[in-house]
């Protein structure tokens, strides 16, 4: 069987690499950023009658009806609640629903850039979030 061969000049293989090359840079760069989403775990704040260190965790997909969890220390005790039914605003503001034993309500968080951060307020189902209390974290 006869093979047919392609011979390529050393600087026809370096532009055919530099093309491809670049053809990845545009593909990433093209790349939305809504596909950037919230994961893992970020150490902070949850404000309510005190500041309150809190571990707040996104899943970056959906488990069992939940986007994520979270956990603060309160007194010698750990609570815990989840986040669900977590809503894209702009690309890196998001709304979620809070529940845990002491009620429900909803958060607003914004991120960082690169999601390593957020700050947000959050408020139970009698007031806005906008009248809300602080709630922040840093991924660790």
């Amino acid at each position: 069987m006869n093979r047919v061969k392609f011979r390529f000049s050393k600087a026809g293989r370096i532009a055919g690499l530099a093309s491809a090359i670049a053809a990845c840079a545009v593909a990433q760069a093209g790349a939305p950023e809504a596909d950037a989403l919230p994961r893992g775990e970020y150490a902070g704040e949850i404000w309510s009658d005190g500041m309150y260190p809190s571990v707040t965790e996104f899943y970056g997909a959906t488990r069992d009806g939940r986007d994520g969890v979270y956990r603060f220390e309160y007194g010698d005790d750990v609570e815990e609640g989840v986040l669900f039914d977590c809503k894209r605003l702009k690309a890196q503001e998001f709304r979620c629903g809070w529940k845990d034993r002491w009620g429900s309500g909803l958060v607003d968080m914004s991120f960082s850039a690169d999601f390593k951060a957020f700050t947000g307020v959050w408020s139970n189902e009698d007031n806005p979030p906008s009248l809300g209390l602080r709630w922040h974290g840093r991924r660790q």
